[in-house]
């Protein structure tokens, strides 16, 4: 007699105690994060990673990114800076040197879907080394994030907003030099 509304109670009362994968959960989903990037030479920004990585950064200033993935002198040129660097001598030209050798910052912001446990960030390909900030946060450094088109993925669960705007900054440092066949820097 009382088995039944005993074990009724347990089971309400046991309800929270459910494993994760007995709860219900959204579907995984993968968001390529291909539009809304904005990139800056390092040198032309003064704030470091935490305050750029923030929602309230201004970067009105910053050089659109058509579509990522994207490199910086297709994105220069792609926002006027630079002519046509397949005509001519406009690569020898028009572009500076020290193009190549300079930091820099790339940044978007971003909706993250709601009603999942676990975040991940997806870098297929970054060239050589980065630093990666979410939020204010940092997430990865140049030691973590580092190779010629490496793939690097990053679980970010802690660092996201699920269902809110989220700003994620990358500041890319490009290989410095070829020293010899051996290897790079």
């Amino acid at each position: 007699r009382f088995l039944i509304p005993l074990l009724v109670l347990v089971l309400i009362l046991g309800a929270a105690d459910f494993p994760a994968f007995a709860r219900a959960e959204a579907p995984p989903a993968q968001i390529e994060l291909a539009q809304g990037w904005k990139l800056s030479s390092a040198d032309d920004v003064h704030a470091d990673g935490a305050a750029i990585s923030r929602a309230d950064y201004q970067d009105a200033d910053w050089h659109q990114v058509r579509r990522m993935p994207a490199t910086v002198l297709q994105t220069l040129q792609d926002d006027g800076v630079y002519p046509d660097v397949y005509y001519g001598t406009n690569l020898r030209d028009a572009v500076p040197q020290d193009l190549y050798r300079q930091d820099w910052w790339y940044r978007s912001t971003f909706t993250a879907p709601a009603g999942h446990s676990t975040y991940a960030l997806n870098f297929p390909g970054i060239n050589y080394r980065a630093e990666i900030w979410l939020n204010g946060q940092r997430i990865a450094d140049g030691t973590q994030i580092v190779g010629m088109y490496v793939d690097h993925d990053l679980d970010v669960t802690r660092w996201i907003r699920p269902g809110e705007t989220n700003t994620l900054a990358v500041k890319v440092t490009p290989e410095q030099a070829l020293q010899d066949v051996d290897g790079v820097e």
